[in-house]
């Protein structure tokens, strides 16, 4: 999409487990740049079957919602009432038009990866 290559991960896994995944791919879990061309694009290519959150690269650090690379999370695509509190990992809602929501990091979720690409 863009400059950006993302790869999804179909299978639940933690966090942390998410992002080892990706890891091992030379990649981290996703910081897209635009959120809701990332959700579009999942949706259509797969989906839900009572299975519709993904796991991003973002983490609840001392109370600051922030992407692996630092820099802040756009409050703007937080679902309503979200950050609820329930949990310190970033995840994503393919049936959401605001889709950013917070779960705890054990839960078992799928995950789109990224790879950073060089010009």
């Amino acid at each position: 999409m863009g400059n950006e290559c993302f790869a999804i991960v179909l299978e639940d896994l933690t966090w942390e487990g998410a992002r080892q995944r990706c890891l091992n791919m030379d990649a981290d879990l996703a910081q897209p740049e635009d959120i809701t061309e990332l959700r579009l694009y999942v949706t259509r290519r797969y989906p839900r079957k009572d299975r519709r959150n993904f796991w991003l690269g973002g983490v609840n650090k001392e109370k600051v919602w922030q992407w692996l690379s630092g820099e802040l999370v756009d409050p703007t695509f937080w679902h309503v009432n979200e950050p609820s509190g329930n949990g310190d990992c970033l995840a994503m809602f393919d049936g959401w038009d605001y889709p950013l929501t917070d779960f705890p990091c054990e839960n078992e979720r799928r995950a789109v990866c990224e790879r950073v690409m060089h010009f």
